[in-house]
């Protein structure tokens, strides 16, 4: 007569148990990256925002009688910016003494400033200032008639692994990749 044991053996519930594990891993896997992206996307509109913010402010001649213009002050590997007020009307980022600092904007956690590119040429560091009341648009301290290509900042993971470009044309216009 025929066993009427039910249940399950130890082999068939290895397998159920490995399968469970594996698809666990990979579930926490595609999380994690999709945070990851999230968090770089954030870093990214972040940026876009305060950029059109300077630019608000200038059009608006919010405090006309105190700054020549607002900008944005960038450096390579670092995982924050500047706002500034530019009270000497150079267009440029000095050192808070020439200019006033109006905010440092730190980057979400472990997205970091990757490179900065204009044309053909790398640097270190830019800014990028709204002159009231149009407002014209500065990048490193010239205008697009003195140079039409657009500023392209970089923004990367700590590892590397992602990036997203945020591109500023020479006449104003904001967008990421």
């Amino acid at each position: 007569m025929p066993s009427k044991n039910k249940g399950f053996s130890l082999i068939e519930l290895l397998v159920v148990i490995s399968i469970i594990l594996i698809m666990s891993a990979l579930i926490l896997a595609s999380y994690r990256s999709g945070q990851i992206r999230y968090t770089l996307n954030l870093a990214a509109e972040q940026i876009i925002s305060n950029l059109r913010q300077a630019q608000n402010s200038a059009i608006s001649g919010k405090m006309a009688e105190t700054y020549n213009g607002y900008g944005i002050y960038f450096r390579v590997n670092q995982s924050y910016y500047i706002i500034f007020g530019d009270v000497n009307g150079n267009k440029t980022y000095e050192t808070p003494t020439s200019d006033i600092l109006l905010e440092t904007t730190q980057l979400p956690n472990g997205i970091k400033i990757n490179s900065i590119i204009q044309g053909a040429t790398s640097y270190s560091y830019a800014e990028v200032d709204f002159e009231p009341p149009a407002p014209k648009t500065y990048i490193k301290g010239r205008s697009a008639e003195q140079n039409s290509n657009s500023l392209i900042i970089n923004l990367s993971t700590a590892d590397g692994s992602l990036s997203k470009n945020i591109t500023i044309s020479p006449f104003g216009l904001i967008k990421s990749d």
